[in-house]
């Protein structure tokens, strides 16, 4: 019975840790892989890569980068959203681009549309299937960083796909 305690007690000792890490790591070489209907804590100010971070084509953070990596094998439907902490400063930024850690490549999408203290939201849609970095930082001219909320869940959005194989029309 002892043996079975133990190994119950290492297991559960390295999904806390697995989970700590994860927590903690989210850089681009160590990235969050998403799964549908996750939620993710983040903390901009004390994980990630450090700023200012070249997230793709020149463009800069402003703030430390939280990275997720997500392959999209048909992605209609998918949405990736950020929320701030209640009370928070954190202007979060959503950037999404091919999975690419020198940042050289061009962005696919980059979402900063609501002011300090309120979330950001990506419907995923707009990509075509393949291999992504999403990312989590600051474009403001402060640097702000802060705790937040990621969430990636598979709401349906009424939305047709761009994806080069399911197309929803065809062009002659």
């Amino acid at each position: 019975m002892s043996r079975c305690a133990d190994l119950v007690s290492s297991l559960a000792s390295l999904l806390l840790l697995t989970v700590s890490s994860a927590a903690f790591s989210q850089s681009c070489t160590t990235p969050t892989q998403l799964w549908a209907q996750g939620s993710y804590p983040i903390d901009t100010c004390h994980s990630g890569d450090a700023g200012p971070v070249n997230l793709c084509s020149g463009l800069l953070s402003t703030g430390n980068a939280v990275f997720f990596r997500l392959y999209l094998q048909y992605p209609i439907g998918y949405v990736f959203s950020v929320a701030p902490d209640a009370g928070s400063n954190f202007d979060p930024a959503i950037v999404v681009r091919r999975h690419d850690c020198l940042g050289a490549g061009d962005c696919a999408d980059v979402v900063d549309a609501m002011p300090v203290g309120q979330g950001e939201m990506f419907q995923l849609y707009q990509l075509d299937s393949g291999d992504y970095d999403i990312i989590v930082t600051s474009l403001d001219a402060g640097g702000s960083c802060g705790t937040a909320t990621v969430t990636f869940s598979d709401g349906l959005c009424g939305c047709t796909s761009n994806d080069g194989i399911f197309v929803s029309k065809f062009d002659f």
